[in-house]
C-alpha cells in the first residue's frame, strides 16, 4: 500500500469524524442553550442531528471495516 493510499483513508477517515464530532458538539450546545431558555427542542430539529452524526459514524465503520478487509487479504496475499 502506498503512502499515497494512506493519505487518502486517513483524508476520508478524518471528514466524517469531523462532522460526526461537530455535529455532537452543536447538538449539545443547543441542549444547553435550551435548557437555560426552557424551551423545548423539536423532536425533528434533534432527530435530524442525530442522523447525521449516525451517518458519519456509519461511514467511519465503513472506511475501517473496507481497511480491516484490504489488510486481510495483504497478508494473506504475503504467507
Amino acid at each position: 500500500m502506498s503512502l499515497s493510499d494512506e493519505r487518502k483513508f486517513l483524508h476520508d477517515l478524518a471528514n466524517p469524524l469531523a462532522v460526526a464530532q461537530g455535529g455532537t458538539r452543536i447538538a449539545l450546545r443547543r441542549l444547553e442553550q435550551l435548557q437555560m431558555q426552557s424551551e423545548v427542542l423539536t423532536v425533528a430539529e434533534f432527530k435530524e442531528r442525530l442522523q447525521k452524526i449516525l451517518g458519519a459514524c456509519d461511514k467511519i465503520a465503513q472506511l475501517l471495516n473496507e481497511r480491516r478487509t484490504l489488510m486481510s487479504s495483504q497478508d494473506t496475499a504475503e504467507e
